[in-house]
């Protein structure tokens, strides 16, 4: 997550409900299309209208997330039950 905020600018509401259709891996791009609100736990619309945007990356970020596809279903980023990852879950030791 901390890689796809870097290279793109977007906010974390908006990585987290990244799917991969959102992803257009022959044109390098990603749509912004929908956030994740965390509290009422669903999509919405993001943050301002101009936040809808397609975004081009480049193919390191692309080949990175190539990697998580062949790990995942429907949603970019998730945790090991398959829904929508918080970065606060995550625990170090």
């Amino acid at each position: 997550m901390i890689l796809t905020a870097i290279l793109t600018r977007m906010r974390k509401s908006e990585i987290q409900a990244l799917t991969w259709g959102d992803i257009d891996f022959i044109h390098s791009t990603i749509s912004v299309n929908k956030s994740w609100d965390e509290n009422k736990k669903a999509f919405k619309s993001t943050k301002t209208v101009i936040s809808k945007q397609t975004i081009k990356v480049n193919r390191k970020l692309l080949t990175w997330l190539m990697d998580l596809k062949a790990n995942s279903s429907t949603m970019v980023f998730q945790n090991v039950f398959g829904t929508i990852y918080y970065p606060h879950q995550q625990r170090f030791k």
